[in-house]
């Protein structure tokens, strides 16, 4: 089976990266499930059934249950819920909080 791994950057990396105007010239930044939906739809024409997207970007849970989405917050859960029914596991960071959930049929874990 094909797998695909799509990994994205952050729309908001030309606030957060130093000297930008260098590092990135020539660079766009689209949402985050825009640009992972755009690249699974091209990994599907390409016959790739399994597709993995890999994200510095995070949750934080409100207790130690780490299996469960109910009480995580944060920009990775309405990341998730955009992105197309093709991506099948959002592994994500940033937030350095441990979570293993599924999120609207997607496998949503923390690195």
């Amino acid at each position: 089976m094909k797998v695909g791994i799509i990994g994205l950057t952050l729309q908001a990396a030309p606030r957060i990266i130093n000297n930008p105007a260098v590092m990135l010239r020539g660079l766009t930044f689209a949402p985050e499930a825009k640009a992972a939906n755009d690249a699974a739809k091209t990994l599907r024409r390409q016959g790739v059934r399994a597709i993995v997207a890999v994200i510095h970007e995070g949750g934080d849970p409100a207790k130690d249950d780490y299996n469960g989405c109910a009480d995580v917050t944060g920009p990775i859960m309405s990341i998730a819920r955009e992105m197309t029914d093709d991506i099948a596991v959002v592994v994500s960071g940033h937030s350095h909080q441990a979570y293993n959930c599924t999120v609207d049929g997607k496998v949503v874990r923390s690195a």
